[in-house]
């Protein structure tokens, strides 16, 4: 189940007047959030990867756009970012940590979560992460064994980019891949999902129900998983769409046998 990505880019324009056509074909409220945030900065091109759009500035900085089109991650690797953006694109009790406690570091990098923010800072660089109001938040040191097994078993080349426990009790592990595992407290495997990579087929045919696996593979060979989520009556499995298809979400008995097909779920 290889993970699919369209991309339709857009070349770099040479003026003016092709910048602002390219950002008329973006959604608005992109469009408002590069103008507001970098006013005067130029839009060097941008492309749709599954549901998210990648936004890349003339100066190098890089912006994902996700759901309803709210912006998840900036990247601005060579300039850093500015007083005046930090204040409008944290809650306040960030932007104020931040100054008062690292005033010396460049803020180089922002990861938007739902529940939260990790920012990572250079010179030295450092990471840190903030819950959803703005609070530092303390991060765990390590994960509970039932979590760490999984980690280990089904995803050997790849390794943790950081984790949190957040405010619903879950630990979110999101890994270097891209990939993003949610454990319980006791460190189950409630959800797992995935945008830019492909699953390991080891944790695909080693982890999910084996009538499950059959079924994917007997009707929508080639489709990517882009989530998997634990429900009450099984499991809930969604599809990434094609240029054909679109996006679609199965429902499983807890012993991996169909149930039915959703728009989402």
């Amino acid at each position: 189940m290889g993970a699919t990505l369209g991309l339709a880019a857009c070349g770099n324009g040479d003026n003016n007047s092709a910048d602002n056509a390219k950002k008329n074909q973006m959604p608005r409220q992109v469009e408002n959030f590069i103008n507001e945030n970098f006013a005067g900065v130029d839009v060097d091109t941008f492309w749709t990867e599954d549901d998210d759009l990648e936004v890349k500035l003339s100066n190098g900085t890089e912006i994902g756009f996700g759901i309803n089109d709210q912006w998840t991650k900036l990247n601005a690797k060579k300039n850093g970012l500015n007083e005046e953006q930090l204040n409008n694109l944290l809650p306040t009790k960030t932007s104020k940590y931040l100054a008062s406690n690292h005033a010396g570091q460049a803020v180089k990098k922002i990861k938007h979560k739902q529940n939260g923010y990790v920012i990572t800072l250079s010179a030295p660089e450092e990471t840190l992460y903030f819950d959803k109001y703005g609070k530092l938040s303390n991060q765990p040191q390590e994960l509970p064994s039932n979590a760490k097994i999984i980690i280990e078993k089904y995803f050997e080349s790849d390794t943790v980019a950081y984790m949190v426990f957040d405010d619903n009790q879950m630990y979110e592990v999101e890994m270097n891949s891209g990939v993003e595992l949610y454990f319980d407290r006791t460190g189950n495997l409630d959800a797992l999902y995935t945008n830019k990579s492909a699953l390991p087929h080891k944790f695909i045919e080693g982890y999910l129900p084996k009538s499950m696996v059959e079924y994917l593979e007997r009707n929508y060979e080639g489709r990517a998983i882009k989530r998997i989520t634990r429900k009450n009556y099984g499991i809930s499995v969604k599809l990434g769409k094609t240029k054909e298809e679109q996006a679609v979400v199965l429902r499983f008995s807890k012993s991996g046998n169909f149930i039915r097909t959703m728009s989402d779920d």
